[in-house]
């Protein structure tokens, strides 16, 4: 008997692969790695981002007493779950990463769900700060995701109109491709199937200029976006603009 118990212990506490796999250990010390601890099967060492910043936006957060499990896009379109200690992480927001670890299955009993791929993340910082929700004014909506304005970085790029003159000109330009360049403010992601990228470049002081695209514009970047100029646009449940670029592309 002696012989079987001490053979379980020595497996339990110091062999790979034997004893259940969880998700979440009975402790996880944050300054040494919140993931210390076998879970899940470790992915190869080339998926494990080490070094180079990730800068990603938050679609959906789910919580738990130990983790924050998010689902996040890159702006290259590239989208996966991380897992990360307990924060004020909101749908929306905008984040970085640059040490990670990629693991498959992971299981978490409190969720009751397995992720089949998984990023273990430790270093996890927001980017600016977190917009509060404002009823009804679509430039307040919940999950907008904020940063300090500075547009002393901008520099329009060829072609760039200044948003001071694209709003002064509107009924003229209405119709017609426009293109600016600006500071990301302020994004309100996945809103009627659309980002709504909140722009200012230093020429129309206190005037948010808002330009729609299905491309993922990170806050805090300077960006230069071209599309559609509309006026007296309404898209319903309060989205109503005056002047609006719709359909934006990011131009390199």
């Amino acid at each position: 008997m002696w012989p079987i118990l001490l053979w379980a212990s020595v497996c339990l506490f110091t062999l790979p692969g034997c004893g259940p796999t969880e998700l979440e250990p009975a402790s996880a010390p944050v300054s040494s790695g919140i993931f210390d601890g076998p879970s899940g099967a470790a992915a190869p060492a080339s998926k494990s981002p080490q070094g180079p910043v990730r800068k990603v936006l938050a679609h959906e957060v789910l919580h738990t007493s130990k983790y924050d499990f998010l689902d996040v896009q890159e702006m290259s379109g590239e989208r996966y779950w991380v897992a990360t200690s307990p924060g004020n992480h909101m749908a929306g927001g905008v984040y970085q990463f640059s040490r990670g670890l990629y693991k498959t299955g992971y299981r978490s009993d409190e969720l009751n769900r397995t992720f089949e791929d998984l990023y273990l993340v430790s270093d996890f910082s927001a980017i600016g700060g977190t917009a509060a929700p404002a009823s009804g004014n679509p430039h307040g909506a919940a999950g907008a995701s904020e940063a300090p304005i500075s547009t002393e970085q901008v520099v329009r790029a060829p072609g760039a109109l200044a948003i001071g003159d694209v709003l002064d000109r509107a009924a003229q330009l209405a119709g017609s491709t426009v293109r600016v360049t600006g500071f990301v403010h302020k994004v309100n992601p996945d809103i009627m199937n659309r980002h709504w990228i909140h722009l200012r470049d230093g020429s129309r002081d206190a005037v948010d200029f808002v330009v729609t695209t299905e491309q993922l514009v990170p806050v805090g970047h300077v960006v230069t976006l071209e599309g559609m100029l509309a006026v007296d646009r309404d898209f319903g449940a309060g989205y109503q603009y005056d002047v609006i670029i719709e359909q934006g592309q990011i131009i390199p």
